[in-house]
């Protein structure tokens, strides 16, 4: 007799049926597994159970067979710039260095889009800060806030003495010396200053003997 073919739903209910026969109820088969209570994936990871088995779904910066490998964001060096990466869940942020701003440090900050120079001076950008080139008359640690006395650029000739004077210079000529030429003159003819002459002028005085 040939042998006759049973599907798995028939053998199923074949099974019930005798277990009832013997005085089996269903309220006293055996309950069906649940291979994911207790959850045995970690960190918030996703549990899907099958029928012998069971999957973890991680969450994003996790890994693992059971999610219990924390990514390492930092690994790809995403941040630019010297920058230092701090590792996060799921993500990581950057501790950018002097002068640099961004989500990876990526964009210089321009110093000088402020104008910090004072006095007419030029800023010059770099990485991490600014330098001023001032204007002839102006000086500063960082700014060119000073400005330089009259006297700085000595404009007195032949041994004469300048002295400031509220944003002016008066210089004193040595007895002696005639004041017969003009200031340009001075300037250009070396004769008038090996004869020591003081140029004529509102800013010269002649010393007296």
């Amino acid at each position: 007799m040939p042998g006759v073919l049973y599907s798995e739903k028939d053998l199923h209910i074949n099974i019930l049926k005798c277990d009832l026969l013997i005085g089996a109820t269903p309220d006293r088969l055996p309950p069906t597994v649940d291979l994911c209570s207790p959850n045995p994936c970690q960190n918030r990871a996703i549990c899907r159970s099958h029928r012998d088995s069971y999957s973890c779904f991680c969450v994003p910066g996790f890994q693992g067979s059971h999610c219990q490998i924390d990514v390492n964001e930092c690994i790809s060096q995403p941040c630019k710039n010297g920058a230092t990466c701090v590792d996060r869940v799921g993500t990581f942020s950057c501790l950018c260095s002097p002068g640099f701003t961004g989500a990876t440090c990526e964009v210089q900050i321009d110093e000088c889009q402020s104008q910090p120079c004072l006095s007419g001076g030029s800023c010059h950008d770099y990485a991490g800060g600014f330098a001023c080139t001032c204007l002839p008359g102006f000086q500063g640690h960082q700014y060119c806030e000073i400005p330089l006395p009259p006297c700085h650029s000595q404009p007195c000739f032949n041994s004469a003495i300048c002295e400031n004077d509220q944003g002016n210079y008066t210089c004193k000529c040595w007895p002696g010396k005639t004041q017969d030429t003009t200031f340009k003159e001075q300037m250009r003819d070396e004769k008038c200053k090996e004869r020591r002459i003081c140029p004529k002028s509102s800013n010269y005085v002649t010393m007296a003997p």
